[in-house]
Formats: C-alpha cells, structure tokens, sequence
C-alpha cells in the first residue's frame, strides 16, 4: 500500500513538474473537446490519442508554443488561427480535409499534418520561417503554393496521388534539402528534369512509383545514376549513400551518354537506353541502407530526436528546427506507453 501511495505522489510530483515547466500532457484522457488547463504559463499542449473533433478553447492559450492532437478525430482546423505564437503544430492521423488556419502562424517552423486526407497544398504561412512539413500519407495530386516558404529544408510528400513533377518548377523553393516522393503515382522517369534547379537538394526519395519499379514487361535497369545526372548534388537516394560509382557513371551519362536526350513523354525510351548503359547488378540490389526515406509513413520519433548539426550516418547538413526536448521526452513516452500496452493485448490475445 505505501509503495502504491508513493508511486502516486512520484506521478502527481511529475505532473506538477510538467506543469510548471509550461507542459500539459492530456494524452489517452478521453478527451471529446480541447481542455485547457489553469496553468499561467502554458508552453505545450499534448492531445494525442483523444476524441477530439474540433480545435476550440486554443484562443486562451496566449504564450503556446507547441501544439500536439495527434490521432483524433479533427476535420477542420479552424480555430488554430487564433494561436499566433505557435512554433510545433502535430496533427497527423486525423480527418482533416483541407488545410486551413495556417496564414498568420508567422512562427510556425515545424508543421505535420501527415495521415490526413488532404486533397491540396494551400494556406500556408506567407513570410514564415518554416523549415519543417510532413503531408506524407495524404491525397495530394499535384505539388503547389510552396514557392513563398524561403527557410523550408525538409518536405515529406510519400504515400500521396502525385503523377507528375511538372508543377514542382515553380513550386518548390530553392532551400529545399530533403524531399520524399516514395509511394506516389510517378510513371515517367524523365520528370525528374523538373527537380534540376533545386541546388540544395541532398536527399530525395522516389522509391515505389512506377517508373522505378521493374515488371515483367520492363528491362531491368539502375535507375539512380540516371536520377544524379539531373540532380547532382543528391548525397542519399532512397535511403542509400550516392556511390562514387554511380557519381563516376551519372557525369558520363551527362557528358557522353543520353542522360539529358530524352524528355518527358519519353519514359519507354528512357527505361531502353538505361538497361544497356545502367543495368542492375547483383551488387546494386544489396547495399546497405543508412538513412531511409520509404514509402511507409517516417515515425516522427527518429527526426523529433535529431538534433542541429550532422546526420550521423550520411554526414549530410541538417538545417530542420525541431520541437523542444521536452516536447520530444514526452510524445516518446507516450508512444513507447502505449506500444507497451498493444504489445500486452496481443500476448493476451496468443
């Protein structure tokens, strides 16, 4: 009984540590509506796991800098306007239809609004400084209204209905260093033509569209020096180093090969030359992956613990600003709670 009793006062001493510190953390309460708590110097909101349907009450939360409702059941973003002050706004795995509420957070650097249902790139902050977006696992057909984002670094569009890149001329802006278009509908190889003045670009991923997948009917083929013959400043391409092989193979392609002949149109074409001058190896099918950008949805967890500075593995610049350490302890331990209790379930369930 007393060690129960010191177990509670161990947890309220940590909620009142939180809370003082600025931190609300109502994940798995229950929750129907966004409740704010009486605390004089709310920094960070955690909602996740609730049954949250709409963004309300937010008006009250003058000094909030990082907002989390992750896996709700919100539709609408209206009512997140009226938080100015936020810099962290996480809202993946909920319903929401469009994106709206976002043109005055000027403070915004870090947006994921991933697992949605989001049909269109719109309403984001003009003059802001975000350097962070993951609209990963949405319904986008088309990349738009991002020329204006001057500071963007990292943007996930994985798991989404784009077909073609052409709209990324004009839409994409220069600071780009990370970009993942795994898992769209991309069915000509030549469209990468349009990622070519993206100087800052050091990782891209485009695993698992058509126009890189072999089929019965398709010659085998390496479709990567091809992709550093447009883009040669990529350093990891589906979640491999560039080799010095493929570098050495990509500059012959662009100086003496057919790298830039062929045009959008042309994916047929393109996919015959490269099977004679780039086929696939037994080599090309077994290196080792160091920094993966796949077509399943990034767990936040990795990128939220990464720190400013250099990728361990790559040794590629990170310039993403991140949530606040103790927004990251938290979500990790909610996340790492309730793995813990579905790994239970299942055991239960054998």
């Amino acid at each position: 009984m007393d060690e129960e009793v010191l177990e509670k006062k161990s947890t309220s001493a940590d909620e009142a540590d939180e809370m003082e510190g600025g931190i609300v953390d109502l994940e798995g309460q229950g929750l129907n509506s966004v409740q704010i708590p009486d605390v004089v110097d709310l920094r960070t909101l955690i909602l996740d796991n609730n049954h949250i349907a709409r963004l309300e009450n937010l008006e009250k939360c003058s000094q909030l800098s990082q907002l989390s409702a992750i896996n709700n059941h919100i539709v609408r973003m209206s009512g997140i306007q009226t938080v100015s002050t936020l810099t962290v706004l996480s809202l993946s795995n909920n319903s929401i239809v469009s994106i709206e509420g976002l043109d005055n957070l000027h403070r915004l650097t870090w947006l994921d609004l991933s697992s949605n249902s989001i049909k269109t790139i719109e309403h984001l902050p003009h003059g802001g400084q975000l350097h962070y977006i993951d609209l990963s696992g949405n319904d986008i057909s088309m990349i738009s209204d991002l020329e204006h984002l001057k500071e963007l670094k990292t943007l996930l569009l994985h798991s989404n209905n784009i077909s073609s890149l052409k709209s990324a001329v004009n839409n994409l802006p220069q600071s780009l260093t990370v970009l993942s278009l795994a898992d769209n509908s991309l069915c000509d190889l030549n469209e990468i033509c349009y990622l070519n003045g993206l100087d800052s670009l050091q990782q891209l991923s485009i695993a698992d569209n058509p126009c890189v997948l072999s089929t019965p009917d398709n010659q085998s083929f390496d479709y990567r020096p091809f992709v550093w013959n447009w883009c040669p400043g990529l350093c990891i391409l589906d979640g491999f180093v560039v080799s010095e092989k493929e570098k050495l193979l990509g500059e012959w392609l662009y100086s003496q090969g057919k790298g830039r002949h062929f045009h959008p149109g042309q994916h047929v074409q393109l996919v015959e030359h490269l099977a004679i001058t780039c086929p696939l190896t037994a080599t090309d099918t077994g290196k080792v992956q160091t920094f993966p950008i796949s077509s399943q949805r990034l767990s936040p967890i990795p990128i939220l613990n990464t720190r400013p500075g250099h990728n361990r593995e790559s040794g590629v610049s990170d310039l993403v600003t991140l949530p606040s350490p103790q927004f990251c302890a938290v979500i990790a331990c909610n996340r790492a709670a309730s793995f813990i209790l579905n790994l239970g379930q299942l055991f239960m369930m054998a």
